[in-house]
């Protein structure tokens, strides 16, 4: 009798979860690899664009948005202006700054020094992205930053793990969460091929 009752229950069991599974894959929460990360193909995974919370810390209470590209950063055009000196900034946490307010972040800082120096127009880019490794940040320069055709790259390091996030002979040694979405450069046959340690499902 126990196992007629299961199974007459387990075809609405499996249908329950194969609902959740498509409410979750529709509203995108399946894509998230953090609070604040989805998922991204190439890149193992970016700021959610178009964002916005607030965060509550012991030293204030702020605003935090990413632009519609899921940078901590304003809306930037592809167009440069023949009169606009572009610097790039490419990095991790430190550079996401997500603990402090975005006009304390040293990229928004560094904008306003330069315009402030009277020498030409400044337009400053932060593409950082918490725990992004030198490999990431590589691919993410070729693959998209390139096209914002900046003058000057301010490559931001920290040392601590970003050669354990570079090779994946060396992945999951940080014991980061990410390491599994992380894609790292592999030579192959002449050339550089990206590979993640746990490829995802689609």
């Amino acid at each position: 009798t126990d196992w007629r009752g299961l199974l007459l229950v387990l075809p609405a069991i499996l249908a329950g979860l194969a609902l959740l599974e498509g409410v979750v894959r529709w509203s995108g929460l399946g894509d998230r690899v953090a609070y604040n990360w989805a998922y991204h193909e190439r890149f193992g995974w970016t700021q959610v664009p178009g964002a916005r919370y607030r965060v509550e810390l012991p030293w204030g209470t702020f605003a935090i948005e990413f632009n519609s590209d899921g940078f901590r950063d304003r809306e930037h055009t592809r167009e440069k202006p023949a009169d606009i000196t572009r610097v790039v900034i490419l990095g991790d946490s430190f550079s996401e700054a997500l603990q402090v307010p975005v006009e304390q972040t040293y990229f928004r800082l560094l904008e306003q020094h330069l315009n402030g120096a009277g020498v030409g127009r400044w337009e400053v880019f932060n593409f950082g992205v918490g725990d992004y490794g030198t490999a990431q940040q590589l691919r993410l320069l070729i693959e998209h930053v390139a096209a914002y055709r900046p003058d000057v790259i301010i490559h931001q390091i920290f040392p601590l793990n970003d050669v354990c996030n570079n090779t994946l002979a060396l992945a999951g040694l940080c014991k980061s969460t990410n390491d599994r979405y992380r894609p790292y450069p592999v030579w192959r046959n002449g050339s550089i091929e990206w590979q993640s340690a746990e490829p995802r499902r689609k």
